[in-house]
């Protein structure tokens, strides 16, 4: 093993457990009530794909992927946030969030102060897209057709931001003034090693933006919605990287590992801590 990738990693849990044990209960983290963990006054709601059920991360514990590395269950451990829903479920698309997660969950919502979305991978990776663009493991096309290709990935791209825009004013409808945390994803690949794996990053880019700008515009509507970059977050850790935090090859290619779980409980931790 290499000593400067476990001296990085013993970084990253040392960074963690600090988080945890600092909680929000430094001054300018929370209220002051959210200070005891035995009275919990953060309710908080998670919606999302994979990425937030924590798909890759270890044993899985039902039948929509969750692990015990997923960054919700990193959330729950801060002192002064209980997590009362988690509808966060592997396959997930922006439109099983707005027309079934939120739906379900609704009555959680109606007394949540933060809720987390993490959403859109699914969408830029249906069946249609990875067939037409050539991914690994899927049926390839008899031609390939780059314009198709990228129609299909803008048009994806583009329903989810505007799904992502609805979901962030239906949550507010709900529950208003609840502050949402909108999470993006990392890229996958160091360096491209063919026109696939580029299209893939360059897909990702555009997702990334797109939940952005959603963000954005719910801001100018009233709405207290965050966008969490990752980015940084796994540079030098992608696939093709020495050391990846996402799995290359398996059932969960593409998904982050458990470091990569780890990394991303780390960011989102620290935005909940700015907000509150």
């Amino acid at each position: 093993m290499n000593v400067s990738f476990l001296r990085r990693n013993r970084l990253l849990a040392g960074l963690f457990t600090a988080v945890l044990a600092t909680g929000i209960v430094a001054g300018t983290a929370a209220p002051a009530s959210a200070g005891n963990s035995h009275h919990k006054k953060i309710d908080y709601v998670a919606l999302g794909d994979s990425y937030a059920a924590g798909q890759g991360g270890g044993r899985y514990l039902d039948e929509c992927l969750h692990t015990k590395a997923a960054y919700p269950r990193a959330v729950d451990k801060l002192p002064g946030v209980k997590l009362i829903a988690d509808a966060t479920c592997s396959g997930a698309t922006s439109l099983d969030v707005l027309k079934h997660q939120i739906p379900r969950v609704k009555h959680k919502l109606q007394k949540a102060e933060l809720v987390t979305l993490t959403v859109g991978a699914n969408d830029i990776a249906s069946q249609e897209i990875r067939e037409t663009c050539g991914a690994p493991g899927a049926a390839a096309p008899a031609t390939f057709d780059e314009q198709r290709c990228t129609t299909l990935v803008l048009k994806a791209i583009a329903n989810v931001k505007e799904r992502v825009l609805k979901a962030l004013v239906k949550i507010d409808d709900i529950r208003d003034r609840v502050k949402i945390l909108v999470t993006g994803y990392p890229r996958l690949f160091a360096a491209p090693a063919d026109a696939f794996q580029a299209r893939a990053n360059a897909a990702v880019d555009g997702l990334n933006a797109a939940l952005h700008q959603a963000v954005k515009k719910a801001n100018m509507w009233g709405v207290r919605a965050y966008f969490v970059d990752v980015t940084r977050a796994f540079h030098g850790r992608l696939i093709g990287d020495r050391f990846p935090w996402l799995h290359a090859e398996g059932n969960d290619t593409w998904h982050p590992n458990k470091w990569g779980h780890l990394a991303y409980s780390v960011v989102v931790i620290w935005h909940v801590k700015r907000i509150f």
